[in-house]
């Protein structure tokens, strides 16, 4: 499990967390992601991404059908992977370009591929962009430095493979789980491709041992898949009938304030 800190010096800032892009599968949605990456761009906001970036299903997967496979890439068959990876990283160049990427996670799908073809999609992703690989789970540490003052917010990442079922609620209670075992500010996770966010408090001691309600947040951060779009076949996700998701993104901005002589980091979430 490891840390990575990134020193941001301002007082305000804003995170997108990315997960779950599945580049590679017909379903993508490509324009979509891209104008939601532009946008990023554009707001300076950063991002942290949490895994199944690239589809990577192919003919060892039993999830494997050619019809599932976005088009552009069925002629790119003996090379499949690698040729996903280099289209997700011409995807993100605007991100990797503004220096706004604080890390990557692997995914279940990269994962799969690592084990059965000794090729680390991840690994390749992050020497691209030159950002270092979360552990999963990991922390991100995001630290906005105001005028000499620190302020810290604490971000649990993990791509939430322990996350699986169809129910909202039970998805919601395990994310809620980990803070019995984990501090953080944020607690991030994807997988299931639903998107939820849920703002909590907990009661603790300031420095000065003050009685203090802090707010914390757990997060689903989507994905970028559209299942049932009118289309002549169907696929994995439609057979299964998994419920349907509307691509979409959660976000986080991050303010410091000052109250009473106190100056303090103020978090919002919205969908």
């Amino acid at each position: 499990m490891n840390v990575i800190k990134k020193e941001l010096d301002t007082d305000t800032a804003t995170l997108v967390p990315l997960s779950d892009v599945h580049v590679g599968h017909r379903d993508f949605d490509e324009s979509y992601f891209r104008s939601t990456v532009n946008w990023m761009a554009e707001k300076g906001a950063y991002t942290i991404l949490l895994g199944d970036m690239i589809d990577g299903i192919s003919k060892k997967d039993r999830r494997f059908e050619n019809d599932s496979i976005d088009p552009r890439f069925r002629d790119k068959i003996d090379n499949l992977h690698h040729e996903q990876v280099k289209h997700c990283l011409k995807l993100l160049e605007p991100l990797r370009g503004a220096g706004l990427i604080i890390g990557i996670l692997t995914g279940n799908h990269e994962t799969t591929v690592k084990k059965q073809f000794s090729y680390d999609p991840t690994q390749v992703m992050a020497e691209a962009l030159d950002v270092p690989v979360l552990t999963d789970p990991g922390y991100v540490v995001l630290q906005l430095d105001s005028g000499g003052s620190k302020h810290s917010a604490r971000i649990f990442c993990t791509h939430g493979v322990f996350l699986g079922g169809r129910y909202v609620g039970g998805q919601v209670n395990r994310m809620s789980a980990l803070a019995n075992d984990f501090a953080a500010d944020i607690y991030l996770g994807g997988h299931t491709h639903q998107r939820f966010l849920v703002g909590r408090h907990r009661v603790g001691l300031s420095k000065n041992f003050k009685l203090e309600t802090r707010k914390y947040f757990i997060a689903n951060t989507g994905s970028f898949l559209r299942t049932y779009d009118d289309k002549p076949t169907d696929t994995w996700g439609s057979r299964s009938c998994f419920s349907p998701q509307v691509p979409g993104v959660v976000r986080f901005d991050f303010y410091v304030k000052s109250k009473g002589g106190r100056r303090y980091l103020d978090i919002h979430g919205r969908e």
